[in-house]
């Protein structure tokens, strides 16, 4: 017997059973779930009325009474049992870094008449973004960005490739999400410019190894164990069309390096110039994956960190995205913590460049120890004494909203700071170099671009002795396959840069292991 599930005023009729989450994603709806419906994130709440399953313990646990009885339910866990009105409450308004910089390169990309038009795309972990070209001038005629839709099925690239491996289906959704989120950019174009999608002649794609599989609907899988083996690193021309973009010019995949140092990585050190430097460099996408190279005219050294995504909010409390309300500055002053939000907004969450001050105010203050250990109230000096939770186990950030640091949110921080900065200490130590032999460090990525350096060094995120040669260039990715896009010999020279690169596995190295330990613990205040 059929089921109507009206989701956000608009009504659906479904047979079959399931959790929310799934016959949501099914009618299209986006719902935010970065553990990919594992019931461990508490991140997908709806408010649910209708018939359904009574609350499951996962729920009990990650809910509270009040919001259980004002009908917010995990969208993972609640089960229809016939007729269900939901409303969804996943915040899609993440901001998107569109922005960035990027070494300067003559325009002289190949076009012809009636097709003068060409798109430039970066396929991030949790944001994408479409940037439209004239390619007989270089003129930036729109841009198009949003959160990736197939976050419903996790925050991460594992959990993604996971959702494939347990269910027959998810590779095919996952690939419907992404094409018809780039169609929607496409007709966003249209409306916005008038100028036609015919017009279109090429396009440049860029993302990680994951993110380029599932757009060619390839299988993950070999992604995920070891020996890491991916079903293509790129690199080649297809048809939009056979792609399913609605466009009929040709579709460049940028080319990739390894399982997890993708072609987001190649279009970085293209946008960046980092391989062309007399001094060594250091390109840092400080996301999910921690990839990173060290590169000059003579060498290119990459490797990838499984950082995870607590720096965009998963796995943390009060984490959110980079939306209005999202606190994004936390300080430490001699009477107790600051924050600023975006847009000024009253507080609704913690975003990642916040988590980081977070983390770092806390230790100013004297709360946690060099182990990350929130301390008892008796071995605090000073206000944050009086800040912390009845259990000791959360420490306050702001009274008027109630949101806290906990401890498990600053273990779930120690865990992505050790990944990133036992990277870098491997690179270096592969290729005999110190902090003092490096020229620069570019930090890359939309996250990158709202990190303060000061608090990314001080819980030892980033090197303290590189703060004066850091250089934030935002959406590298973006550049590079704007550049690619661009210039004629664009693809070729992001071919040659993944030809040349070396890879270092992560895993099983005895001195990444080694440092990652040391990693963990926290710079002396």
């Amino acid at each position: 017997m059929g089921m109507k599930l009206e989701i956000d005023g608009a009504v659906v009729e479904t047979g079959r059973q399931g959790s929310l989450l799934e016959l949501m994603l099914e009618a299209g709806a986006f719902v935010d779930a970065p553990c990919g419906g594992k019931g461990r994130c508490g991140k997908c709440r709806v408010a649910a009325s209708g018939e359904l399953s009574p609350p499951t313990e996962a729920e009990r646990r990650l809910l509270s009474p009040a919001e259980l009885a004002d009908g917010i339910r995990l969208a993972c866990e609640a089960k229809p049992l016939g007729d269900v009105q939901v409303r969804t409450l996943s915040r899609t308004d993440i901001g998107v870094e569109v922005s960035g910089s990027a070494a300067e390169y003559p325009v002289d990309a190949p076009w012809s008449e009636g097709r003068d038009v060409g798109m430039a795309v970066d396929i991030g972990t949790t944001t994408v973004v479409a940037y439209f070209h004239s390619l007989a001038d270089g003129r930036l005629l729109y841009t198009a960005s949003g959160i990736n839709g197939q976050r419903a099925y996790g925050a991460d690239v594992i959990s993604r490739i996971a959702a494939c491996m347990d269910d027959p289906n998810a590779l095919a959704a996952q690939q419907r999400v992404i094409v018809a989120q780039l169609n929607g950019y496409l007709g966003d174009f249209e409306r916005a410019t008038g100028v036609g999608r015919a017009r279109i002649g090429r396009a440049v794609i860029v993302g990680n190894t994951t993110m380029q599989h599932l757009l060619c609907g390839l299988d993950p899988a070999g992604i995920a164990v070891a020996p890491f083996v991916p079903k293509s690193l790129f690199g080649i021309p297809q048809p939009a069309r056979e792609l399913g973009l609605a466009f009929d010019g040709e579709v460049y995949h940028g080319p990739g390096i390894s399982a997890y140092v993708g072609a987001d990585i190649t279009a970085g050190l293209l946008a960046s110039g980092a391989a062309e430097c007399d001094a060594p460099a250091l390109l840092i996408d400080v996301g999910t994956n921690g990839e990173m190279a060290l590169a000059d005219k003579h060498r290119l050294v990459c490797c990838s960190t499984a950082a995870g995504p607590a720096f965009e909010g998963a796995h943390i409390r009060y984490g959110v995205g980079g939306v209005a309300g999202a606190i994004s500055q936390v300080n430490c002053t001699p009477d107790g913590f600051s924050i600023a939000t975006i847009g000024d907004q009253p507080p609704i969450g913690i975003c990642g460049s916040g988590i980081i001050d977070a983390v770092a105010a806390v230790l100013e203050a004297g709360a946690i120890d060099e182990t990350g250990r929130i301390l008892d109230e008796d071995e605090i000096e000073g206000f944050a004494a009086g800040l912390l939770s009845e259990d000791g186990d959360e420490i306050l950030l702001d009274r008027a909203s109630g949101i806290t640091l906990t401890q498990e949110d600053v273990r779930v921080v120690q865990l992505a700071k050790a990944a990133i900065a036992a990277g870098i200490d491997t690179l270096l130590h592969s290729q005999g170099l110190t902090l003092g032999q490096i020229g620069k460090l570019y930090i890359a990525g939309g996250f990158g671009a709202h990190i303060n350096k000061a608090s990314a060094c001080a819980i030892g995120l980033l090197p303290i002795e590189l703060i004066d040669r850091m250089e934030f260039i935002g959406n590298a990715a973006g550049m590079g396959a704007r550049r690619a896009l661009l210039t004629a010999d664009g693809c070729d020279r992001l071919r040659a840069l993944a030809a040349r690169a070396e890879y270092i596995e992560l895993s099983g190295d005895k001195f990444f292991e080694e440092r990652y330990v040391e990693q963990m613990l926290f710079p002396e205040q």
